[in-house]
């Protein structure tokens, strides 16, 4: 696996996590924003594999890497306070 193109990917996974938490509000809702996050990122993996840019049978490893990548970036941002909750 070419894992580069997959950090390629990290700025847009980056984004994608600050939109979701912009729109779905209020705390305790982390399940459901990283729900949505991942849904993009598994449809976009999809596509990935139509192009050829990543094999079938790298799928799920790949989204293993997004789902423990989501987790860490979430945590750290946490932790600077980047996400206001309001209850």
């Amino acid at each position: 696996m070419n894992w580069l193109k997959i950090l390629l990917l990290l700025p847009m996974v980056l984004r994608l996590i600050s939109v979701v938490e912009s729109i779905v509000s209020g705390a305790r809702q982390g399940q459901v924003k990283k729900d949505l996050v991942m849904s993009f990122i598994g449809q976009l993996i999809t596509m990935l594999v139509s192009y050829g840019v990543i094999r079938q049978e790298e799928v799920s490893e790949v989204l293993k890497v997004f789902d423990q990548l989501i987790d860490v970036v979430v945590e750290l941002l946490n932790s600077l306070g980047a996400f206001k909750h309001s209850g």
